[in-house]
C-alpha cells in the first residue's frame, strides 16, 4: 500500500477514535472528521463512502490485531492465559472508545467471534462446518457478551471461571 494512503487512512481512523472519546458515533460528521484528520473531503471520499466505512475498517484492524496477539495456532482457546490476553486486547484495542454498552454483541463482536472461531486473522473469515471451529466460534461469541456486561476489572476477575466454562463448552 502507498505510504500516502497509509498516512491518510491512519489520520482518518485516529481522528474518528479521538472524536468518539468525546461524543457518540452518530454525532460525528464527515466534515469534522476531515478537519480533525487534516484531510480534504475528496481524500476522505476516495478511501471511504461514509463514517460507517471508517468504523468497519477500524473494526477489521482491531480484530486482526486481537486475533494475531491472542492465538498463534498452538494455544488452548479456553486457557486462562489466552482469555487474559484476549481481554487485554479487546479492552485496550484502538476501537475501545467506539465500544459502547451493547457493542460487543454487535458487528465488532460477531467479526471477532468469527475470526477467533476460525482461527484465522482475517476479519471476514468463516468458521466453516468444522465442529471444533464452530464450538470456538460460539464460545467466543458468548465471551464477548460477558465482556460487554462485566467490564474490564470484573472480566479479569472472572477469567478462572470463564476458562473452566469455556473448557467444558469446547469439550462438548
Amino acid at each position: 500500500m502507498d505510504l500516502r494512503v497509509m498516512k491518510t487512512k491512519r489520520a482518518i481512523k485516529g481522528a474518528l477514535t479521538e472524536l468518539c472519546a468525546t461524543k457518540s458515533l452518530s454525532e460525528v460528521t464527515v466534515k469534522e472528521l476531515c478537519l480533525r484528520a487534516e484531510v480534504s473531503k475528496p481524500a476522505f471520499y476516495y478511501h471511504y463512502g461514509n463514517v460507517a466505512d471508517v468504523v468497519d475498517e477500524i473494526e477489521d484492524d482491531a480484530v486482526r490485531a486481537i486475533v494475531e496477539k491472542t492465538l498463534d495456532g498452538s494455544v488452548d482457546p479456553a486457557s486462562e492465559e489466552t482469555l487474559r490476553r484476549f481481554g487485554e486486547q479487546v479492552f485496550h484495542s484502538p476501537l475501545a472508545p467506539l465500544l459502547k454498552p451493547g457493542a460487543a454483541n454487535g458487528a465488532f463482536g460477531r467479526k471477532l467471534a468469527l475470526a477467533m472461531g476460525s482461527g484465522r486473522n482475517a476479519p471476514r473469515g468463516c468458521a466453516g462446518r468444522d465442529p471444533d471451529n464452530l464450538a470456538v466460534l460460539f464460545a467466543f461469541d458468548g465471551l464477548m457478551g460477558c465482556m460487554d456486561r462485566l467490564g474490564y476489572e470484573a472480566y479479569m476477575r472472572a477469567v478462572p471461571e470463564l476458562s473452566k466454562l469455556m473448557g467444558d463448552v469446547l469439550k462438548g
